[in-house]
């Protein structure tokens, strides 16, 4: 009877160790599949810049085609266009000027109304420098007052100024091109020389909360060789960015670096390897022409050759 009872209580204890390390081994599994991060890759630019020697087709990249013809009127006239937007209902068109509004279109092309209000009062801008749309609100990025000014596209009505936290006050006001993730404002400010105003700063993601507040921001690290061969008034592209596979992402110059962009992190994706075709910062330089005349800045042309690899091989 003991040696029965003794076999049972065997059994029974090598079955709960059995269950025990299968639970253990899923859990495991489960964990590692809940915090996969993508592989951080290069693209080697500099050693396999070569032609294919054949054509690129559009169908290659592209799962439709969409024509659509702004209508025409005298309140929807269209100048120099800075830039277009599509959402699921609604196009949106913005063109230079200094009292140029945000042209709202239906998705066949009938003209709606112009978003955004002009002038010095309260829920008015005085010159749009960027916007970012979605089919129920619109946000303007304003020159000379800083934050965003947030409309609803059905009746331009003004709904909230969203002021920027002090510290990142200098980001902001360098953020004209911008994009929207949620309720919340994806900038891609760049490098912010030293000026009378902001001190100098690198930032090439940050996001931004409704109220203000910064949830993410990236900062690369530059080391002290940057700043000792950088010029003391220089002009570095901002990051190029554009949407790809449900995600934003973003091309810093600074360090060679893709950046995804999600809610809660923004992280390195690709490092491109530009080799003997990167512009040392040494050479960035900057002179003033005029007093008319923005500040211009003169590269290399090995610069140029090095972005249209870039879009060859991550867009196309």
């Amino acid at each position: 009877m003991h040696k029965s009872l003794s076999c049972i209580l065997g059994l029974f204890c090598i079955f709960i160790a059995c269950q025990s390390r299968k639970n253990n081994d899923q859990s495991s599994v489960a964990s590692d599949t809940q915090f996969h991060v993508e592989a951080f890759r290069e693209i080697n630019l500099a050693d396999h810049l070569s032609d294919c020697g054949e054509e690129l087709s559009m169908s290659l990249f592209m799962e439709d085609v969409e024509y659509i013809k702004p209508e025409t009127t005298d309140q929807s006239l269209i100048g120099y266009i800075s830039k277009i937007q599509l959402t699921p209902h609604f196009l949106f068109v913005k063109s230079d000027g200094e009292n140029s509004l945000i042209k709202m279109f239906s998705r066949d092309g009938t003209y709606i109304r112009s978003l955004g209000k002009l002038g010095q009062g309260p829920g008015e801008t005085n010159t749009i420098l960027g916007f970012s749309a979605t089919d129920s609100l619109v946000y303007v990025k304003a020159a000379y007052r800083s934050g965003f000014f947030v409309y609803r596209v059905h009746d331009n009505q003004f709904i909230q100024k969203i002021v920027p936290s002090k510290d990142f006050e200098a980001l902001m006001s360098a953020s004209a091109d911008f994009d929207l993730l949620n309720n919340n404002i994806v900038c891609y400010p760049g490098f912010i020389p030293e000026g009378q105003l902001f001190p100098q700063y690198v930032s090439t993601v940050c996001i931004v909360g409704a109220d203000g507040t910064v949830v993410t921001n990236q900062s690369p690290y530059l080391g002290s060789s940057f700043y000792t061969n950088c010029p003391q008034f220089v002009m570095i592209d901002r990051p190029r960015h554009w949407f790809y596979d449900n995600s934003y992402n973003a091309y810093s110059v600074i360090n060679d670096t893709i950046y995804g962009v999600s809610l809660d992190s923004i992280f390195p994706r690709y490092h491109l390897n530009l080799g003997r075709y990167k512009l040392p910062v040494s050479e960035y330089q900057i002179s003033r022409q005029s007093r008319r005349e923005n500040y211009g800045y003169r590269r290399d042309q090995r610069f140029f050759v090095a972005y249209l690899c870039l879009w060859k091989k991550v867009v196309v």
